[in-house]
């Protein structure tokens, strides 16, 4: 397209940025059996998240594995702290959180992108993998936005977080819109696959709740949150109705936007054109706006 894409932060080699595990730590006895039932088939996972959700023997014969917490195992991440009870196994990416390898071209966005000291927003944060990574990333001086709706992996990015003192995260228990208002979340057996009920891909859930939905910009201009340096975007098919919530952050800030795509890649492509910005694929060739539906893009303001 004629664009010379330069990094919108500069990048910061991983050596160099603090709170560093050392590379002769091992993992420990609970982490590697942990990790192991996270290797289970999908079903496999179920089956045993729901003997222990129903309590009696063997659950109580699972409770020590259950009780203390885990260090990641490798990656970028590597070493960072985990509460063992908020690492559901129906997860499937649990597997992936604590070996360290999620999503590894996000990862190096962030490590590229997100500065010390820079403010991260974390919409969709799941669990809190990436909240932490960024956390570590921009250091005690930097702050994490962690914007997740579903109860119980607010919880999680909670708990992760206390594990991890010099870590500055703020979790907001909301999902982020267009506009302020109530909407409902539909939750499946895998809560990372949650979504508003408007969207209504065709998945089976388990539970539905409403809950409160907020734009970037009406939080910004409350003061609830500071301006960001790098957004990353992961809302289960909402993601045009976040890029719509929060156009003046955008021409304010110019942050770095990352963003899964969830088959909506022409209709945001467009609109950070739009708004000014280069979008490019992070997982493959293939231009953006034509790509697969799960693809995960770096938006970088024009040069």
């Amino acid at each position: 397209m004629g664009y010379t894409l330069i990094p919108y932060r500069p990048a910061v080699p991983l050596e160099e940025r603090p709170d560093q595990p050392s590379r002769r730590s091992l993992p420990g006895p609970r982490a590697l059996i942990f990790f192991a039932l996270t290797l289970l088939p999908q079903d496999g996972r179920l089956w045993i998240a729901r003997r222990l959700a129903g309590g009696g023997f063997s659950a109580a014969l699972a409770r020590p594995l259950f009780a203390g917490d885990l260090q990641i195992l490798g990656g970028m991440a590597r070493g960072v702290r985990l509460s063992a009870a908020s690492l559901p196994l129906e997860q499937l990416q649990a597997h992936y959180f604590l070996r360290g390898n999620l999503e590894v071209t996000v990862q190096e966005a962030l490590r590229r992108h997100l500065a010390p000291d820079g403010v991260l927003y974390d919409i969709g944060a799941n669990l809190g993998f990436f909240s932490l990574l960024g956390a570590r990333l921009a250091g005690s001086a930097g702050r994490v936005f962690a914007f997740e709706p579903v109860p119980a992996n607010a919880t999680a990015v909670r708990r992760h977080s206390a594990l991890n003192p010099t870590m500055n995260v703020t979790v907001l228990e909301l999902a982020v819109g267009a506009r302020s208002g109530r909407v409902m979340l539909s939750i499946p057996e895998d809560a990372s696959w949650a979504y508003l009920e408007s969207y209504a891909p065709d998945r089976d859930v388990i539970a539905k709740v409403e809950i409160d939905v907020a734009s970037i910009d009406e939080l910004l201009d409350a003061g609830r949150i500071a301006p960001p340096d790098v957004v990353k975007i992961d809302t289960e098919g909402a993601e045009l109705q976040v890029m719509r919530g929060m156009e003046r952050t955008i021409v304010a800030h110019r942050p770095a936007i990352v963003c899964e795509m969830h088959g909506r890649n022409a209709e945001f492509v467009a609109l950070a054109q739009g708004l000014g910005y280069v979008v490019t694929n992070l997982d493959g060739t293939d231009p953006p706006a034509e790509a697969g539906q799960n693809i995960h893009v770096l938006a970088l303001p024009r040069a």
